[in-house]
């Protein structure tokens, strides 16, 4: 319950903040998670009152605030959406205010039938409708074109967080390893593993044994592979492109010693290199993970750009669980992602990156030893 509330809270403040993003600057948008006036919606069954997951109201610099009576969720489709559909109607006339559905993504057909029943919609991709008669409103604006994760079933493709987690979790594996074994490391099931496996096998990064364990595998190609399939802004949740007008070191020494931000990008993939070395590339933006992206844009007074013009780059992990396997950079104080993800954030952003993605991995043995501490002659570690 409370890693669904957490999850209400990022995408209520994202979709407020696009909002923001969209309206003339004299006007105003204020956002209340779970009011809370009681019997605002009724009781449940069980006598315990229930209430709209936030009343979001904008206010134009003269006359009436439009208040939107707002339900936030993931996803919605199906019997769900008839669901949240009649309840989010029934929340906005006792309130007098309007229905609205923020999520992370509205699909073409959901946007649709939401737009039929006359419920306002936004998703963290861009999608706005929002139509009132009073006050008179109109804001529409077009998102992406298809969802921007991709889910643990097409286990062909190397995307999703269980997926991404035994990926990271086979850079620092030593083998040969069973399919239970790979398993409970990375706290994923069996039957992720194993659906997994095969497409190792097919594209040569791995080898079976007999039995159908892992009798070898080969990093390098297992960074190249992935990042076919990977990038930072689609393969994570919440992305936000930013502008530092400091400039991305003076970002980057903002994040200094946070404990909720990983470093990732050139500026970690410097750091991974031998002291001495010099980079192939300049570190022109910083790029981070952290689990709450738009509060911490807030924190740091970053503003949203162009992505050919933003400095900072910055992202929830699909995988709650890789903020928990950051490490320390001993030589640069800095707190860097696990160095397989730094490596293939490089590796799929081309061009320059690449290119440190590459110089770092040629300090790398390639004889089937697990990359470990030590190996580019620094004092860092995967993880």
């Amino acid at each position: 319950m409370r890693n669904e509330q957490f999850e209400e809270t990022v995408l209520l403040r994202e979709c407020t903040g696009l909002l923001r993003s969209l309206l003339p600057g004299s006007w105003d948008i204020e956002a209340q998670q779970e009011p809370r006036r009681v019997g605002f919606g009724g009781t449940d069954g069980g006598g315990r009152v229930v209430r709209p997951d936030a009343i979001v109201t904008i206010t134009p610099p003269a006359g009436e605030p439009l208040k939107l009576v707002t339900e936030v969720k993931r996803s919605v489709g199906g019997q769900l959406l008839s669901q949240v559909a009649n309840q989010v109607s029934h929340y906005a006339s006792m309130a007098g205010g309007e229905p609205a559905l923020f999520a992370e993504y509205i699909p073409p057909s959901v946007r649709g039938r939401l737009e039929e029943l006359g419920i306002n919609s936004v998703d963290t991709t861009g999608w706005v409708r929002i139509v009132s008669s009073y006050p008179a409103i109109l804001m529409t604006h077009p998102g992406a074109t298809r969802a921007p994760w991709v889910r643990d079933e097409t286990i062909q493709r190397l995307t999703g967080p269980s997926t991404s987690r035994v990926l990271r979790q086979l850079i620092t594996s030593d083998a040969p390893l069973g399919v239970r074994e790979l398993a409970l490391a990375c706290s994923v099931s069996p039957g992720t593993v194993a659906k997994l496996l095969p497409t190792l096998t097919r594209e040569g990064i791995i080898t079976r044994t007999p039995r159908g364990g892992i009798q070898s595998i080969h990093r390098r190609e297992l960074i190249y592979r992935w990042a076919q399939d990977y990038s930072f802004l689609s393969g994570n949740r919440h992305p936000l492109s930013l502008l530092d007008p400091r400039g991305p070191e003076h970002a980057l020494t903002m994040l200094h010693g946070r404990e909720d931000v990983l470093l990732s990008g050139v500026h970690a993939g410097r750091a991974l290199l031998p002291e001495g070395t010099t980079a192939v590339v300049p570190a022109k933006r910083v790029l981070a993970y952290t689990a709450d992206p738009l509060l911490l844009a807030e924190d740091l007074g970053l503003r949203r750009g162009e992505r050919a013009r933003a400095n900072v780059l910055l992202a929830a992990p699909m995988d709650g669980r890789l903020m928990e396997e950051g490490w320390v950079s001993p030589r640069t104080e800095l707190r860097l992602a696990p160095t397989g993800q730094v490596l293939v954030d490089l590796q799929s952003s081309g061009g320059r990156e690449a290119d440190l993605a590459h110089q770092v991995m040629e300090r790398l043995p390639d004889d089937g030893r697990p990359w470990i501490s030590g190996e580019t002659g620094t004092s860092w570690r995967f993880k």
